[in-house]
């Protein structure tokens, strides 16, 4: 009973998973990173609200989530993600799709800053 309770409060709060997105990471595997303006189009076709975002080498993120779908796509410099027990390190033109409710935490663990582009949506 007591975890049917939690449930449904997390529930409530929004801080659950939704089932129509899950953690995904898409590689590129193109010799060139993809193009800007291209990566925006896309994210804003799929129904994301787009803005670019940069962060300088050694940014920490502590661990959140958030009330909304994400999907972070690399433009320059390297990111490394901690979702769950896993670490995943994005580098230009990697994709990662976060769910709301998703807990992760972030470092840029290079000496050079990170640029991507950052889609939100309900």
């Amino acid at each position: 009973m007591r975890r049917h309770c939690t449930f449904l409060l997390e529930k409530l709060s929004g801080l659950i998973f939704d089932p129509t997105m899950e953690v995904k990471v898409l590689r590129w595997d193109k010799p060139v990173a993809p193009e800007e303006d291209k990566i925006r189009l896309a994210l804003i076709k799929e129904g994301y609200s787009v803005f670019k975002w940069a962060d300088s080498a050694g940014t920490v993120y502590h661990p959140h989530h958030h009330s909304h779908h994400e999907s972070i796509w690399i433009l320059e410099g390297e990111i490394e993600f901690a979702i769950d027990q896993n670490r995943i390190r994005l580098k230009p033109g990697d994709r990662l799709f976060l769910p709301r409710g998703q807990r992760h935490a972030a470092i840029v663990p290079s000496a050079e800053n990170c640029f991507y582009l950052i889609g939100e949506k309900d």
